[in-house]
């Protein structure tokens, strides 16, 4: 029997499109993520997530890729459903190679309802995981979108359709991960 007072625990919840919470896995059970670069300068791409519950978000996360120069800078940020920017990490220089770099954010409070886990870099020389798709319909089935000029994260994002066959590897924590 626990001692009195009783504290439960709160568990870590993790948002990002291969979770529970997600939109659910739409890419082959055999896909293998890769490193890759950067599609284009300053674009920012913005994956869908779902939450059923509401949540305090404190930590934002990516997988870097093979290629990282602390030249490269990063943004992620959380945007509503109606593209409203709710928080972002501000730039930030890319850290070490094929490993998974924490932003550190005001602790946001979203949900319940669907949410955008935003990422934009500034340059093409900067590689990050992503997980391939069959195909791209799958990533606008997802839908997943992006922006052509958005480095740093806007206030409002305006989307545009995803023309890429893969995900990036983004999310979102309530709690510390590295």
């Amino acid at each position: 029997m626990p001692e009195f007072p009783y504290k439960p625990s709160i568990p870590t919840v993790t948002l990002c499109w291969w979770d529970i919470f997600g939109s659910g896995h739409v890419g082959s059970l055999e896909s293998v993520p890769s490193s890759t670069t950067w599609p284009s300068a300053n674009m920012a791409l913005y994956t869908p997530v779902w939450t059923p519950v509401p949540l305090v978000i404190v930590k934002l996360f990516i997988l870097n890729g093979a290629t990282v120069n602390a030249a490269n800078n990063i943004d992620l940020g959380i945007y509503s459903e109606d593209g409203t920017r709710l928080v972002s990490s501000g730039s930030t220089a890319q850290g070490s190679a094929n490993t998974l770099q924490e932003f550190d954010i005001t602790d946001t409070l979203i949900g319940p309802g669907k949410f955008y886990l935003a990422q934009a870099c500034d340059t093409t020389a900067a590689t990050f995981w992503q997980f391939p798709l069959n195909a791209v319909w799958h990533a606008k089935a997802v839908g997943i979108k992006e922006q052509a000029t958005a480095f740093a994260l806007p206030a409002s994002a305006t989307f545009a359709t995803f023309a890429r066959s893969w995900i990036p590897a983004i999310g979102a924590t309530t709690r510390v991960v590295v």
